[in-house]
């Protein structure tokens, strides 16, 4: 099981059907509780470039460049 399903399931689900009140009410919550979850972690990455600035550690420089452009990309973070 990968994570994202790991995520969905403690979730629950999060669309509509447009047939019941009840349960379109418990599809917001849970889409309400889904946003809150990517946007920790898209803060997390954020995070992640500020850790380490000065370094020359060519691992450490990767993963920031991989977090860097996965942001540009998504469009969370724009290049200055």
């Amino acid at each position: 099981m990968k994570n994202i399903d790991v995520i969905k399931k403690l979730i629950g689900n999060v669309r509509t059907k447009g047939v019941c009140i009840k349960s379109d009410e418990e599809s917001l919550e849970n889409l309400k509780e889904m946003c809150l979850v990517v946007k920790e972690l898209l803060s997390e990455i954020d995070m992640s470039l500020c850790e380490y600035p000065f370094t020359k550690n060519e691992s450490i420089l990767k993963t920031k460049k991989y977090a860097y452009n996965f942001l540009n990309e998504i469009g969370y973070r724009k290049d200055e």
